[in-house]
C-alpha cells in the first residue's frame, strides 16, 4: 500500500496510532467495560510511541510487547530514557497476562489511573524525542 496512513516507516504514523490508543484508554470507566481492557490500550499507546522513536531514528525495532526490552534497546542507541519513562516497563503485563481472562490479580481503577498516567508521559516524551 502506498498510502501514507499505513506507512510503517513513518514515525508520524506510529505516533498517530499511539495517540489513538491513548484516546481509547482515556475512555476508561465507561459502563460495562473492564479496567484490564483500558490498561491494554495504555500499554499499546506506550509501545507504539516508543516504536515511533525507533522509526524516527531509522532503526528497526524489535517485534515485542516488552516495553522494558524496547527501552533497553533505546538506551543502547544512546537515547536518554528518564527514570519516570522506565516505569512504563510495568505496562507490559497488560499486553499479555491481563489481556485475556485468567488467573491474575484483579485490576482496579487505581491500577488503571497509574497506567494511564504512565502512558501519557511516554507518549509526550516520545513526541519530544522524535521531534513530532
Amino acid at each position: 500500500m502506498t498510502d501514507n496512513v499505513s506507512d510503517e516507516k513513518d514515525p508520524v504514523v506510529w505516533m498517530r496510532r499511539a495517540q489513538s490508543a491513548l484516546r481509547v484508554a482515556e475512555l476508561g470507566g465507561s459502563p460495562g467495560t473492564e479496567w484490564e481492557d483500558f490498561c491494554f490500550h495504555c500499554q499499546q499507546a506506550a509501545e507504539k510511541a516508543i516504536k515511533a522513536i525507533f522509526v524516527y531514528k531509522g532503526v528497526q525495532h524489535r517485534y515485542t510487547h516488552s516495553i522494558e526490552n524496547l527501552l533497553t534497546s533505546l538506551l543502547g542507541l544512546g537515547v536518554e530514557v528518564p527514570e519516570d519513562i522506565r516505569d512504563a516497563a510495568s505496562l507490559s503485563r497488560f499486553a499479555g497476562e491481563t489481556r485475556y481472562p485468567g488467573v491474575y490479580e484483579r485490576i482496579d481503577e487505581s491500577d488503571y489511573r497509574r497506567a494511564l498516567a504512565i502512558a501519557r508521559r511516554v507518549v509526550d516524551w516520545a513526541q519530544h524525542v522524535a521531534n513530532l
